[in-house]
C-alpha cells in the first residue's frame, strides 16, 4: 500500500495572480521548522497522521495543525499510522512538535491521491505547502509528484521526490471555485 506520508497543509494568502498552481518552491529536504513557509496569512494547517495536535512557533507566529480531515481540507486516505522512524532527525534541528508530525501520516491506496481544499475565496491567491516524510527502510524510495491535475503529464507538476529524502513542496493558486483538489501521484 502506497504511504501518504505526514502530509501538512498550509493555505496561505498572497498578494499575488496566477492560474492553475505554479509549483515556486521545492521538493527541498526539510531541515527545521525554519523551512515553514511564513508568507501572507495562514488560513489553516492540517496533519493526516495520528499524532497528538501540536502548536509550532517559528517567527513569532504560532502554527495550530489540526489532526485528519476537516471542514477545510481533507486528504484521501485507508488509514493512519505513527512511529518514531518515519521522519529521520539526524540531519535535522526540528523542534519535537515537528517530529512528531512528521513521524505520523496517512495512507492510503492507488494513486492519485486527493487533496481537497474547501472554504477558498473565488478569485484570492493561496500558497500550499506540502510536507511528505517516510525514512523507514522499507520505504524511502517511494517516490512522488504532486500536481493540479489527475493525469500525470496533463496540468502543472513538482519535480518527482524520494518520500526518504523528507522534502516539501511550495505552489500557488487563484481559487476557481470554493473547493480545489491536488492530485499526489
Amino acid at each position: 500500500m502506497k504511504k501518504l506520508r505526514s502530509l501538512l497543509l498550509f493555505g496561505l494568502a498572497l498578494p499575488l495572480q496566477g492560474a492553475d498552481i505554479t509549483w515556486t518552491a521545492g521538493p527541498t529536504s526539510i531541515t527545521d521548522d525554519s523551512d515553514i513557509s511564513l508568507i501572507g496569512t495562514l488560513v489553516y494547517a492540517n496533519s493526516w497522521g495520528d499524532a497528538a495536535a501540536a502548536s509550532i512557533t517559528v517567527g513569532g507566529e504560532t502554527i495550530d495543525f489540526a489532526l485528519n480531515d476537516n471542514e477545510n481540507a481533507s486528504v484521501t486516505k485507508s488509514g493512519q499510522n505513527s512511529g518514531g522512524d518515519r521522519y529521520n532527525t539526524a540531519d535535522t534541528t526540528s523542534s519535537p512538535e515537528l517530529v512528531g508530525i512528521l513521524n505520523s501520516f496517512a495512507y492510503d491506496g492507488d494513486n492519485p491521491k486527493v487533496l481537497t481544499l474547501n472554504n477558498l475565496v473565488v478569485g484570492k491567491t493561496y500558497q500550499i505547502q506540502i510536507f511528505v516524510s517516510d525514512d523507514r527502510g522499507c520505504c524511502g524510495g517511494r517516490t512522488q509528484l504532486w500536481s493540479d491535475q489527475n493525469t500525470l503529464g496533463a496540468g502543472s507538476e513538482t519535480s518527482v521526490f524520494a518520500h526518504g529524502d523528507s522534502p516539501f513542496v511550495i505552489g500557488s493558486f487563484v481559487a476557481q471555485s470554493p473547493s480545489d483538489m491536488i492530485y499526489g501521484h
